[in-house]
């Protein structure tokens, strides 16, 4: 089934038009406006059929507390089990333990997706833990640049600080040449 990514945020002007049709089987909600999710948690309470996803890795624990289905939490390819962890206390409305792993969760993103100018940290900060794991590579495209060897060296810290391997001993991120 493919995918159409559409204008964020939709208004709640038209969502409920696309609300019966039955192809429509799924949102990912990617705005972190939480009141703005919380009224396409009621739009859609009734579909079983109907998946609703939030996009931002630091409110998947209020999505799911408020009716969302999960997340696509890309911060998780490196570090899942926080991310699995707060889902199944969410689900099960442990709130302890929800607001215990949140506080894991901020840690992490603070730690390793908050390196460098905000609109390319994410993703810069990602690839660069990623890519000495043979999962991608840390080139991204233009206009955006790979990290220079003093924010690699933030990473690698804050991998040590957060007793994350990468698995193959060497550095967090490869130097280019």
């Amino acid at each position: 089934m493919a995918t159409t990514p559409l204008p964020r945020p939709l208004t709640c002007i038209i969502v409920p038009m696309v609300t019966p049709l039955r192809d429509i089987v799924g949102l990912k909600d990617s705005s972190a406006n939480m009141l703005y999710f919380q009224r396409l948690a009621a739009m859609f309470r009734e579909r079983a059929d109907f998946t609703l996803l939030v996009g931002p890795k630091k409110l998947l624990g209020q999505s799911v507390l408020l009716g969302g289905h999960g997340g696509v939490n890309g911060g998780a390819n490196l570090y899942p089990r926080p991310y699995v962890r707060l889902y199944e206390a969410a689900r099960s409305r442990n709130l302890a333990r929800v607001a215990a792993l949140q506080h894991e969760v901020m840690r992490i993103s603070r730690s390793l997706y908050a390196v460098g100018p905000s609109g390319s940290s994410y993703l810069r900060g990602l690839k660069c833990v990623l890519s000495p794991l043979g999962i991608c590579n840390d080139f991204l495209a233009e206009p955006f640049q790979p990290f220079d060897p003093p924010e690699r060296r933030l990473i690698e810290q804050a991998l040590h600080n957060l007793g994350v391997r990468n698995g193959q001993g060497g550095r967090a991120c490869p130097s280019h040449n």
